[in-house]
Order: C-alpha cells, then structure tokens, then sequence
C-alpha cells in the first residue's frame, strides 16, 4: 500500500508543477499576444508589421504547396511514362528473341545489310567521278 500512497504523492506533485508550468506559459502567450498587437497597432511606417509577415510566410507556403502538388503531379506522370517504356523494351525484346534474330546473328544480319550500302555508296560515288571526268 505505501507504494500506492507514494504515486499518488508523486502524482500531486507532478500536477502541481504542471499547473505551474501551464500559468507560466499561459502569462508568455499573454505577452506574445499583446507585443503583437501593440506591433501591428503602431502607426510608425518604418515598423514592420509582424502580423504581415506571417501572412507572407503562409501565402509562400501555399505556393510552395501547389508547387510540390504540381511536381508530384509530373513525377507521377514520368513514373507512367517510365512503365510505358519498360512494357515496351520488353515487347520489343520478345520479338527479337522470338523471332530468332538475336539467336542467328543479328548483329549479322545487320553488318550484311550496313556492307550493301557501303557497296552502293561507292558505286555510286565512282560512277560521278567517271561523269565528272567525261
């Protein structure tokens, strides 16, 4: 029971010294208050006005607000761009395997293709030569 008794004891106290902190803070935010008001009531131009500044502070943190929302708005527009091309990297990938050219050679099959233009090319070029020559 005496351990019983001595948290009730430590719970008086503990209430005593909150309630004390309480009026404490409560005479600070009385005081916060009335320098605020007392600010914003002057009539001198060159103070300057507390309460303005805070409006500021929160119109700056809407726009950032609708800016972020904005950006999240594009990341996710990216990220379904970025899934769009994965789908097609890997349609892509299926019909190069499936048909076989990965397989034969497709590197091949295009260095084949890259030597008939080469080929062409220089007849080409050879036969304005001859023109130009005649």
């Amino acid at each position: 029971m005496t351990s019983h008794n001595k948290l009730i004891q430590q719970a008086k106290q503990n209430q005593v010294e909150y309630l004390k902190k309480s009026s404490l803070y409560s005479k600070q935010l009385i005081n916060t208050i009335y320098t605020l008001i007392k600010s914003n009531s002057s009539d001198n131009a060159t103070t300057s006005s507390v309460i303005d500044k805070i409006t500021t502070i929160h119109q700056l943190d809407h726009d950032i607000d609708i800016q972020l929302n904005e950006l999240a708005k594009q990341f996710d527009g990216l990220d379904k761009c970025k899934r769009d091309l994965q789908v097609l990297i890997s349609r892509c990938n299926e019909v190069l395997y499936s048909d076989g050219l990965y397989h034969e050679g497709l590197i091949d099959v295009l260095q084949r293709r890259v030597e008939g233009v080469d080929r062409e090319l220089r007849i080409l070029e050879h036969t304005v030569k001859i023109i130009k020559d005649h």
